[in-house]
């Protein structure tokens, strides 16, 4: 006697009590009636948000505390935004990946659209980042060279006080003491026993070399802070203007069927087709210039002059200068009878 062999649906069936048409089979991602290009645009996009978290929990960190009137917190700002914004480029190619693998799903696509409606004033917003970054590098390079001034103002009011004191001193005692009190170079027993003027001309030569020493020093490690800033704002700026662009590549007002960086360089194209052209081809002008001559001798001649005794010929008409036997538009009969 043979038995059959229920089918592992019809078995699922029963135990739980369910008909075997009732079970229907779940694809890959586990949920009934959804493709896998359903599912995966679900995961893309999921990526897309945790991307734009991080973006946004990473500014925060960085542009706290906030310190809007300093300049070095703009700057830190800028650097903040710039420096994670691959995230949240990277962030929105997820999202318009989710809505390429799953056309048909209406959330997906809603969300694409407010995103690129978003990143309209992202970068607008990252193009205007670009003058805050001037103007805080330009408020940071006067500080610095305020700071330079005053260092420089400090370093020869030393260098005078010392020069004085030394100049004013009679004895090398006095002169101890008064080098002491300033907080000077300290005289060595050696020195003490040496003429006071030599003294003097060796303490004025060696304050001379290090006002000078410490001149250079100052001003080359100004000279090196600059340049510093200089390739952090060049940077800054350049990166600034290609993440506008990037965003804008992406960007998408509403009921408008281009991107926005397309409508910006249709505005260029048009600004440029509405500029008078300076450059002009020499034959135009030259013919231009040859039909008013022309057109101006044509109107001074009469219609008609007076031959020998072949009566009236008219005038050959046609090309100005030419005869009227080599002009191909001329009129050309050869004697009209007077009547």
């Amino acid at each position: 006697m043979v038995m059959d062999t229920p089918s592992p649906r019809a078995a699922a069936s029963a135990a739980y009590g369910a008909a075997p048409e009732a079970i229907q089979p779940a694809d890959d991602f586990g949920s009934p009636g959804s493709g896998p290009a359903g599912g995966a645009g679900e995961v893309f996009q999921s990526l897309a948000l945790a991307c734009f978290g991080i973006y946004a929990i990473a500014v925060l960190l960085g542009v706290l505390p906030v310190r809007l009137m300093q300049a070095e917190w703009q700057i830190r700002f800028g650097q903040a935004l710039i420096g994670q914004a691959p995230l949240a480029l990277l962030g929105l190619g997820f999202a318009h990946l989710a809505a390429y693998l799953d056309p048909d799903a209406p959330r997906l696509q809603a969300r694409l659209l407010a995103l690129r409606s978003w990143s309209v004033a992202v970068a607008v917003a990252f193009l205007l980042l670009v003058p805050l970054q001037l103007q805080a590098f330009w408020s940071t390079v006067r500080q610095d060279f305020n700071g330079f001034d005053q260092q420089r103002q400090q370093l020869d009011e030393r260098h005078r006080q010392l020069s004085q004191a030394v100049r004013s001193v009679t004895t090398p005692q006095e002169l101890a003491l008064t080098l002491e009190r300033l907080q000077g170079p300290r005289l060595t027993p050696a020195a003490r026993v040496l003429p006071l003027a030599r003294l003097q001309q060796e303490l004025l030569r060696s304050v001379d070399a290090v006002h000078s020493g410490m001149g250079r020093r100052i001003r080359a490690e100004v000279d090196q802070l600059i340049a510093s800033r200089v390739r952090a704002a060049a940077g800054l700026v350049l990166s600034a203007m290609a993440l506008g662009l990037c965003f804008a590549a992406c960007a998408q007002r509403r009921y408008s069927p281009l991107s926005l960086l397309q409508e910006w360089l249709a505005l260029v194209m048009a600004a440029g087709a509405l500029l008078p052209s300076r450059r002009r081809d020499r034959r135009f002008v030259d013919n231009d210039y040859l039909e008013a001559l022309c057109a101006q001798d044509l109107a001074d001649q009469p219609a008609f002059e007076l031959g020998s005794e072949q009566g009236i010929q008219p005038v050959p008409s046609g090309d100005c200068g030419g005869s009227a036997g080599n002009s191909p538009t001329a009129f050309r009969p050869e004697v009209l009878e007077a009547p």
